[in-house]
């Protein structure tokens, strides 16, 4: 499953390289014509998914 989130403020870059330095991986939406959004694949075990969106949420927290 995929997912595309718009981010209403910020900086979608930004918050790209915040989650990669925590090893933490999306892809900013320029890449598909939507420079406010990211793409978020869901495809993984609960786990793993589960500590991804730890990281993205506190990634998002941090941003403000």
């Amino acid at each position: 499953m995929i997912a595309f989130p718009r981010l209403r403020d910020g900086d979608v870059e930004g918050l790209c390289e915040r989650l990669r330095r925590d090893e933490t991986t999306v892809v900013p939406g320029r890449f598909f014509g939507a420079a406010q959004h990211f793409r978020l694949s869901i495809g993984c075990a609960t786990e793993t998914l589960g500590g991804g969106l730890e990281r993205l949420g506190r990634a998002l927290d941090r941003r403000s």
